[in-house]
């Protein structure tokens, strides 16, 4: 029997995937909100200041960033959020497409015409240019991790959806013009019985396998908004105000992949790993979906499958007089518990990872030995000696 490598290759990207986002502290014990300012190297008798990023060494892989913040750590931690906003990218945009395109596939005039009014606008103007555009207000760049969340999901979601209603539109209206569909309508099924008890299930094999890919397609338009400095809980420092221009440096304070591309762009040349690793990350996940939605093609358009038939009968949704059967009540609790548990894995809260943003707090910090002093008093040399005796516990 011949093996379906892509498949294979998927789920195991993809086991892994799901692994590091439930389990990060089984692959890192490195705080990913730890940051370390400075390193002391001694060359020729004297001790040398650096500063971050740090290149790849024994206790840190990957290096660091410029805020020196352990990159494998970062990646690992970030895989929830990023994988996450993926997932709830690609929901919002089917929950969305599904009615439209069934509708518009049952000959809704509205839908159909909505459908192809937002496939003509975003081929005109790329949905990326748009996305930046609106994520780019201050609106937008100003809010906190949730709200930033649900921003990303509801601009990704309106620029994407519709090429996702065109597909499944003209795939409706190709199983309403099977024989079996007629022979439906004579023993006088309504149009939503017919969509939910036929239309739906044979559609099933498609809206899987057009699910991995979207997922892959989201985890793309996340990258490259990153590169144009668009991230989730985007955070601006103020770099300079020379001239009177006021110039911010965007930081991501929560592990996220997007943001490690927009801090990284300018160490292509001087600090490399700080830009391949997240370029890593994105190029195996998008590949894992990919490989995982064509295996499944391949798998679910065998003649001898089982499977599909399975899925049909799960997808397969009863009405009984004016409502749904218990087992179709069952399915649709299902689903719904599903989509519950995706938006639960982007809660902020920490209590399944190792490490919290309290941990971070470094044992001695500036702020909290240095008062405001003025140079020269008894007050200030008092501050810079407990400022060196901290120095020398900390080594």
């Amino acid at each position: 029997m011949k093996r379906n490598l892509p498949l294979l290759i998927g789920g195991l990207i993809i086991c892994l995937i799901l692994a590091v986002m439930l389990f990060p502290q089984w692959f890192t014990k490195i705080n990913p909100y730890g940051t370390e300012i400075f390193k002391y190297q001694h060359a020729n008798g004297q001790a040398i200041m650096q500063s971050p990023p740090f290149p790849p060494a024994a206790g840190s892989p990957l290096g660091t960033d410029e805020m020196g913040r352990d990159i494998l750590s970062f990646i690992i931690y970030g895989t929830r959020l990023t994988i996450t906003l993926g997932l709830l990218v690609v929901l919002g945009r089917f929950l969305v497409a599904l009615p439209l395109g069934l509708a518009a596939g049952f000959g809704s005039y509205i839908c159909r015409t909505l459908i192809s009014q937002f496939n003509v606008i975003f081929s005109a103007i790329p949905s990326l240019i748009v996305s930046v555009i609106v994520l780019k207000m201050n609106f937008f760049r100003n809010l906190d991790r949730q709200n930033s969340i649900l921003a990303f999901v509801l601009v990704l979601t309106f620029v994407g959806w519709a090429k996702i209603g065109a597909i499944i539109s003209e795939r409706v209206q190709e199983i309403l013009a099977r024989s079996f569909i007629t022979g439906e309508k004579a023993i006088g099924k309504s149009s939503l019985r017919i969509a939910l008890e036929n239309v739906v299930p044979h559609l099933a094999t498609e809206l899987i396998v057009l699910f991995f890919m979207e997922i892959a397609s989201a985890l793309a338009m996340i990258m490259q908004l990153g590169i144009f400095e668009v991230f989730v809980g985007n955070i601006r420092f103020v770099a300079s105000t020379e001239g009177g221009v006021i110039a911010y440096v965007p930081v991501s304070f929560e592990p996220e992949w997007a943001s490690m591309l927009a801090i990284a762009r300018k160490f292509v040349q001087s600090a490399p790993w700080v830009v391949i690793s997240p370029a890593v990350a994105f190029f195996i996940s998008i590949l894992g979906f990919n490989m995982i939605g064509e295996g499944l093609r391949v798998k679910l358009n065998q003649r001898d499958s089982k499977f599909i038939v399975q899925l049909r009968q799960l997808l397969k949704f009863q009405l009984k007089g004016k409502g749904f059967t218990k087992t179709s009540l069952i399915k649709l609790a299902c689903t719904l518990l599903i989509i519950f548990s995706i938006f639960a894995l982007s809660s902020p809260a920490q209590s399944s990872n190792a490490f919290s943003v309290q941990d971070a707090a470094p044992q001695y910090s500036v702020s909290t030995l240095m008062d405001q002093v003025v140079i020269g008093t008894e007050q200030a040399k008092e501050t810079a000696e407990r400022i060196a005796q901290a120095f020398q516990t900390i080594g």
